[in-house]
This record gives structure tokens, C-alpha cells and sequence, in this order.
């Protein structure tokens, strides 16, 4: 979790560095999500906050319905896992944000949405459920909610059954089970969850699914009164569980063998990168020293040259000096 996280912070800081608030949302709504399957409801809390806080900026109506989405089924989890020593105002926090995500999405028909929409309609009987049962005295006001809400649930898993999406079917008919084994249908419930493990035995390669449908079998067995047996599936989720863990972590050892490698001919390139910058330097300083040198002499020679004519024009001048001179002594003898 702490290198899928740290990954995260890293894809955070690249799509902040390019101004990609889209993907910045959803990196954080991602790493929320670690965050609460790793029962570390506060830190996924704030990061939901957090997505929030940049979707009302942008503006986002189909990301603040999937922040309220998000939000209300942390809280389900944060009851369900009894850390807040079963305070049903959680429950009422849950609810309030489903039914936000809820009056949001349904005035649009955007394929945004249906994130929202799958959390939100997977989370909503359930919590109608727990809600009649904490209090007894508005039982009647979920009971009705939850029949309405029924109609939506088939809707959904009839939508995901058509689409090959075998998570979320997973997911609804979870809510479903619970549903009916609330309702004594067990019979029902058995029937709808061996259905999933058969359908999840046409893709065995995924580990998270098998274990979702020995959950539902568990559940099942343990509403029947047959513990052996629920004990027994838990424990094949548990093994499926292991075996997600150590697929991931050579998942994980992979790619960073692989990104090992990549910083290493990083490393190279730029090395060559630095050798090439360094011999263009010296050439270039070779070239500027060459012109100086080559300046220099000119300018000595230009010097050179012009010395050399004023020293001829003198000495030709006191050669005329001295002629002259000569001529006149000459004549001065003669005249004598």
C-alpha cells in the first residue's frame, strides 16, 4: 500500500506539474480508496476532502457526485467496521452523502456519472437497512426508501450483467444477498450467490473475484446457521486474499526492476548526454582562444607594420636632414 501510495503522490505531482486537474482528482479519489481498504479511514478522508474541495473549483458536477459517492460509502465502512463504537450518526453522514450524489447525478444522463451512480445505488440498500434497524421509530420512512430503492438495484445489475462487468454484478448482487437473507429469503440468497461463483469460475485468473464470491457463499452459509461451512469459505477467501497480495507484490517487484532499469539508462543517457555538452564546450573554447590568438597577431602585425613605415619616413627625412646639411657646408667652403 505505502509503494501504491507513493506511486500515486508521484502521478499527483507529474498531473499538477501539467496542470491536469482531471487527473489530479482522480489520482487523490484513487489513493482515497487505498486509503479506506486499508482501514485508514482518516487519511482517506481527507484525501476525499481534499478531491472535493479541487472539484468545486473546477466546477465539477459529476466529480463532486463521485466525492459524495465516495464519501458516503467510507462512512458505511467506518460503522461497519465499528471504529466509532457504532455511533449511528455516521450512518446518517453515509446517507446524506449518497443522497447528495444521488439528487446530482440524476439530472444528468453523462457517462461521468456512472461511477457515482454504481457506488452510490451498491451502498443505498444497505444503508437503508442499517437505518430502519438503529431506529425503529422511522422504520417504516427506510423501508418504503429501500423498496424504491429495490427497482434501481435490479436496474443496476441488469445494466452491469449486460456489460460483462463482472466487479460491479459482484458488488450489487452482494447488496442483493443481504437483502434477501434480511427479508429470510435464504434459499434465494444461496441460489443468487452460487450463481456468482460459477460465473466467477469462467475467469479464475482473478483472485479478487473468487475471493468476493466465497464472501457471498460465507454470508449465506452463516445466515443458514451452517458455521462449518461459512467458516470454510472464509478461509478460501482468505487464501484468495494471500494470493491477490502475492500477485501484487511481483506486480510491484516487476515494475520496479523495470523502472530500475529505466533510471539506469537514464543515467547513461545522460552521461552521454554530459560528455557530448563537454566536448562542445571545449570545442567551442578551442575556437574562441584560436580567434583570440589569431586577433592578436593581426593586430601585432598591423602594429609591426605601422612602426616599421614611421621609422623609414624618420630615417628618410634625417637622410635629407643630413644631405642638406652636407650641400650647405659644401657651398660655404667653396664660397670661402
Amino acid at each position: 500500500t505505502s509503494l501504491a501510495n507513493k506511486n500515486l503522490d508521484n502521478a499527483i505531482r507529474i498531473f499538477s506539474e501539467l496542470k491536469d486537474t482531471f487527473w489530479v482528482c482522480t489520482t487523490i479519489r484513487d489513493m482515497a480508496k487505498n486509503n479506506y481498504l486499508s482501514s485508514l479511514y482518516d487519511s482517506a478522508q481527507a484525501n476525499l476532502k481534499r478531491a472535493y474541495d479541487l472539484d468545486v473549483i473546477r466546477h465539477d458536477t459529476a466529480g463532486i457526485s463521485i466525492d459524495y459517492a465516495y464519501l458516503g460509502a467510507l462512512n458505511l465502512y467506518k460503522y461497519k467496521a465499528r471504529i466509532i463504537n457504532s455511533d449511528t450518526t455516521i450512518l446518517g453522514e453515509a446517507l446524506r452523502y449518497c443522497e447528495k450524489a444521488l439528487s446530482i447525478y440524476k439530472r444528468s444522463d453523462d457517462y461521468g456519472y456512472e461511477l457515482a451512480r454504481a457506488s452510490v445505488e451498491s451502498n443505498l440498500p444497505e444503508l437503508y437497512i442499517l437505518k430502519a434497524q438503529t431506529e425503529p421509530k422511522n422504520s417504516e420512512k427506510y423501508r418504503k426508501m429501500l423498496a424504491l430503492c429495490r427497482s434501481r438495484l435490479q436496474r443496476a445489475r441488469d445494466m452491469a450483467y449486460a456489460e460483462h462487468d463482472i466487479e460491479q454484478e459482484l458488488r450489487l448482487n452482494r447488496v442483493e444477498i443481504q437483502l434477501l437473507i434480511g427479508e429470510g429469503k435464504i434459499d434465494e440468497a444461496e441460489k443468487l450467490a452460487n450463481y456468482c461463483y460459477d460465473n466467477i469460475n469462467i475467469d479464475r485468473h482473478s483472485y479478487i473475484r473468487t475471493e468476493n464470491a466465497y464472501n457471498l457463499l460465507a454470508l449465506v452459509y452463516e445466515a443458514k446457521g451452517d458455521a462449518a461451512n461459512a467458516l470454510k469459505h472464509l478461509k478460501l477467501a482468505e487464501l484468495q486474499r494471500n494470493m491477490t497480495v502475492a500477485a501484487t507484490k511481483n506486480v510491484q517487484l516487476s515494475v520496479m526492476m523495470a523502472r530500475g532499469q529505466y533510471e539506469s539508462e537514464l543515467m547513461k543517457a545522460k552521461g552521454r548526454e554530459n560528455e557530448l555538452r563537454a566536448k562542445s564546450y571545449m570545442r567551442g573554447f578551442l575556437i574562441v582562444m584560436l580567434a583570440i590568438i589569431v586577433v592578436v597577431m593581426l593586430l601585432n602585425g598591423f602594429i609591426l607594420k605601422r612602426n616599421y613605415k614611421r621609422t623609414r619616413k624618420l630615417n628618410q627625412l634625417v637622410t635629407e636632414q643630413n644631405k642638406q646639411i652636407t650641400e650647405g657646408l659644401d657651398y660655404a667652403s667653396m664660397i670661402q
